[in-house]
């Protein structure tokens, strides 16, 4: 499955009924269904075990479909940003990053914002598909010539991944069959998705965004309003306007309020941690932080924003300077980990924000 952002199930205007998509979700688990039992029968006609040899080919199948969308991404011009493996997930931006973690199977992807949306997607989407498609041949291909079962296997468990995706279904996310119907029904740019796709390949890139895009989003209603309040906010606190950005901590709030619990945990987090660090810097109170478990989840997107909040929150309300700039420090080497060389830029902006309310060492 592709993605080019957290909220790609929304891409295309266009979403069959419910009785379509129960019609083939039905088909796709028949395909599979059948083309993973003739896998399952040719590798019972193989010696020595079952279960393990089909687990094998079913992650390379997997890792052939995401390493298929991976490479459209590129040739089509956009940044593969995530990678998620089953149970391993891949962070790729400036640097790489990876941590063993339950999580499926997705390729996520950031935008040029020079080109067109339709050409870039069309190759991402098309890489996972024909990916499976290319290695279910070349299985084939080669079985045919060297008998062998597990050959047969892969090329079935392929094909399956292969037509399976191709399905056009929705269940978290769009599969690869609904959203190359919905690209070739045509895209508008100006649906929300795309206004945050653009907003975060101009950010990527360390240059301004459109005046009217925040805008634009803000109209879109949820969550797209929270990501531009937050974004404002951002932006504010960037400038070091910490009036500016104290002043956008209400409507962000009463944004996420509105938000589904469970549904967008990650950005929420990243919210609560920027109001947090904005009144801190305008000396108010700064409110609790999330849970330690939710502090780590955060941590993996964002190295170093933990240790720096644990800063401005020690130097308001103990007066430890020595502490706090040990905490600076710490922090600026877990920002060093980041895939991202604009989220290692941005705190160390905020790192400096900090340090000049300390008294001189």
């Amino acid at each position: 499955m592709s993605a080019t952002g957290e909220q790609a199930a929304t891409f295309g205007e266009w979403t069959p009924s419910r009785r379509w998509l129960k019609t083939t979700e039905i088909v796709q688990a028949l395909l599979m269904g059948t083309l993973f039992a003739f896998a399952l029968l040719m590798l019972a006609e193989s010696p020595g075990p079952v279960l393990l040899p089909a687990l094998a080919i079913l992650f390379a199948s997997v890792l052939v479909h995401e390493g298929g969308h991976a490479a459209g991404a590129r040739l089509g011009g956009a940044d593969v940003a995530r990678i998620d493996l089953v149970f391993v997930q891949v962070l790729v931006a400036d640097r790489v990053r990876w941590r063993l973690k339950r999580c499926g199977a997705l390729t996520m992807a950031t935008l040029d914002p020079d080109r067109p949306v339709r050409s870039q997607m069309l190759p991402l989407v098309w890489g996972g598909p024909l990916g499976n498609g290319c290695a279910a041949v070349l299985c084939s291909a080669v079985a045919w010539f060297y008998t062998s079962e597990l050959l047969v296997a892969a090329a079935l468990i392929n094909a399956a991944l292969a037509v399976a995706n191709l399905v056009p279904t929705h269940r978290k996310l769009a599969s690869d069959g609904l959203q190359l119907l919905r690209l070739y029904r045509g895209v508008d740019e100006r649906q929300p998705a795309y206004l945050y796709l653009r907003a975060t390949g101009l950010a990527r890139r360390g240059r301004a965004l459109d005046a009217d895009l925040l805008p634009r989003l803000a109209a879109a209603g949820e969550p797209w309003s929270a990501i531009a309040a937050w974004w404002e906010l951002q932006l504010c606190a960037s400038r070091e306007d910490w009036a500016g950005a104290l002043a956008r901590v209400p409507e962000l709030e009463s944004h996420l309020a509105t938000l589904s619990p469970g549904s967008m945990d990650d950005f929420t987090d990243l919210a609560i941690a920027a109001m947090r660090f904005v009144r801190g810097m305008a000396n108010e109170p700064m409110g609790p932080p999330p849970d330690r478990k939710r502090m780590r989840e955060m941590e993996w997107w964002s190295p170093g924003i933990n240790a720096r909040i644990e800063a401005l929150e020690t130097w308001r309300a103990t007066g430890d300077a020595a502490r706090a700039r040990a905490l600076l420090a710490e922090s600026g080497v877990l920002a060093m980990r980041s895939h991202d060389d604009h989220h290692i830029a941005l705190e160390s902006r905020f790192r400096d924000a900090i340090l000049k309310l300390l008294p001189p060492a």
